[in-house]
C-alpha cells in the first residue's frame, strides 16, 4: 500500500517536472590530499626553519677577540631529508657516522668534537630555542618532534683559520646535511 502510494506521488512529480532543467550527474573528480603533502612538508619546513635560524645566528665575536676557539655543528641526515646532499641517500647510517668520526679524529685543525643524537638534540632544541622563544614562535616550535630534529656532530676547532678546512673535509661527507659555523 506505502509502496503504491509512493510510486504514484513519484510519478506525478516526473510528469511535471522540467527535464531540461535538470543537470545531468557528475562523476566527483579526484580531490588531492593536501594533509598528506602537509605531513610531508612540515618536518621538511621545520627542519629548514631550525637550521635557518643557526644559520642566521652570527658566529661569536670571542673568537676574533681570544676568547674560546670556534665550534661548527655537522647535522646528519634524517629520512626524508630536503638537503641536496641527502637526496636519494636516506638517513645516515652508523658507518657514515664512523667515517664522519674517522675524518673528524684524522684533521689536524680538530680540538674536540661529540655526537650529538637525536634525543640529546630534541632535548638541548626544548630547553634553548623554545625557552627562549616568545608566545607565537613557542605555539609553532613545540609542534616539532623528537625525528624531526638530527642528529649532529659538535665540532671545536683549534683557531679560526681551520674553520674552513674543517666545513669542507666534513660537508663532503655521505650522510652530512649541512655544516654550520656555531653551537
Amino acid at each position: 500500500m506505502i509502496d503504491q502510494r509512493l510510486r504514484e506521488a513519484l510519478s506525478e512529480a516526473a510528469e511535471t517536472a522540467r527535464l531540461h532543467s535538470i543537470r545531468p550527474l557528475r562523476v566527483p573528480s579526484k580531490r588531492r590530499r593536501p594533509r598528506v603533502a602537509l605531513l610531508a612538508a612540515v618536518p621538511a619546513a621545520l627542519a629548514i626553519g631550525i637550521l635557518a635560524f643557526v644559520r642566521l645566528t652570527p658566529p661569536p665575536m670571542e673568537a676574533a677577540t681570544g676568547g674560546p676557539p670556534p665550534r661548527l655543528s655537522a647535522f646528519l641526515c634524517l629520512k626524508d631529508d630536503v638537503f641536496p646532499r641527502c637526496k636519494g641517500h636516506g638517513e645516515a647510517t652508523t658507518d657514515d657516522r664512523r667515517r664522519i668520526e674517522q675524518v673528524l679524529k684524522s684533521l689536524p685543525q680538530v680540538a674536540s668534537f661529540e655526537f650529538e643524537s637525536q634525543d640529546e638534540a630534541y632535548r638541548n632544541f626544548l630547553s634553548n630555542i623554545v625557552a627562549s622563544a616568545d608566545t607565537r614562535q613557542r605555539k609553532w616550535l613545540t609542534s616539532v618532534r623528537s625525528g624531526d630534529v638530527p642528529a649532529s656532530f659538535r665540532v671545536t676547532v683549534k683557531s679560526p683559520d681551520g674553520l674552513a678546512a674543517v666545513t669542507r673535509a666534513v660537508e663532503a661527507l655521505p650522510g652530512v646535511s649541512n655544516v654550520v659555523p656555531g653551537p
